[in-house]
């Protein structure tokens, strides 16, 4: 979760022209209109912005214009799972609120990382005689020769995980 807030939230009175360089400095793409209470009012993305401009709004217009008063959210305290709520929701940014509505953090879509479980099967060829490595395979099989402090199957099985 981001709570680099401040960079990133303005206040109602604010103009257009302070939106846009609000988010030219932050480079979140995406501002939360925190009003005196606290509270947080609305977001504003650089598409509402586009949107607004696009329809007659000048960059001294005020921001309750464009404000997005309906937006998805998560209480700080929910536990579900943020990437699936935000991909089933189509959202980049999900703010995390407490429960006073106040802004205590948000997600972003691209820089939340997810691993993925891919299920690959793996088989180690690990037979033979060993004769070209005699006599290191007189007492050791192959597999188990020490390289580097590490047998040599520990070696392939690092390997094969971060692969």
């Amino acid at each position: 979760m981001n709570k680099n807030l401040k960079s990133c939230t303005l206040n109602p009175s604010a103009t257009i022209n302070e939106a846009i360089n609000n988010l030219q400095k932050s480079g979140k793409k995406i501002i939360f209109v925190i009003n005196k209470n606290k509270k947080l009012a609305g977001i504003i993305t650089d598409g509402d912005i586009r949107r607004g401009l696009l329809a007659g709004l000048k960059l001294n217009s005020s921001i309750n214009k464009i404000l997005r008063k309906k937006f998805k959210y998560i209480k700080n305290d929910n536990q579900i799972n943020v990437l699936d709520f935000m991909a089933k929701n189509e959202i980049l940014h999900l703010p995390v609120l407490n429960k006073k509505m106040g802004l205590v953090g948000f997600y972003m879509l691209n820089q939340i990382n997810r691993q993925k479980n891919i299920k690959n099967k793996l088989i180690i060829l690990a037979g033979g005689r060993g004769e070209r490595l005699k006599p290191l395979t007189n007492k050791t099989p192959k597999p188990m020769l020490m390289l580097k402090n590490k047998p040599i199957l520990e070696h392939i099985i690092i390997h094969a995980k971060n692969s």
